[in-house]
C-alpha cells in the first residue's frame, strides 16, 4: 500500500488505534492512478486469512496478470 500511494493504510499516533484499524477498518481505496491493483492488495492485506494468497507463486501470477 505505501509503495503505491506513499502512505500509509492506517496511522494514529497510538499504536493500539492503528492495530485495531488494521484488524477492523477496510483498507483505504487506492488512487486512480493505482487502481489496477486494488484488487492484488485487496487479497494481500485481506481480513480473513484465507482469502489471502497461500504461497509466492499464487502472487507472482497474480502480478503477472495486472496491465497498469
Amino acid at each position: 500500500f505505501e509503495m503505491l500511494t506513499g502512505e500509509r493504510p492506517f496511522y494514529d499516533r497510538r499504536l493500539t488505534n492503528v492495530l485495531n484499524a488494521h484488524i477492523e477498518s477496510p483498507v483505504p481505496p487506492l488512487p486512480e492512478s493505482a487502481a489496477a491493483f486494488e484488487p492484488l492488495l485487496d487479497r494481500l492485506l485481506a481480513k480473513d486469512r484465507d482469502q489471502r494468497y497461500t504461497n509466492v507463486d499464487q502472487l507472482l501470477v497474480a502480478l503477472d496478470e495486472i496491465d497498469p
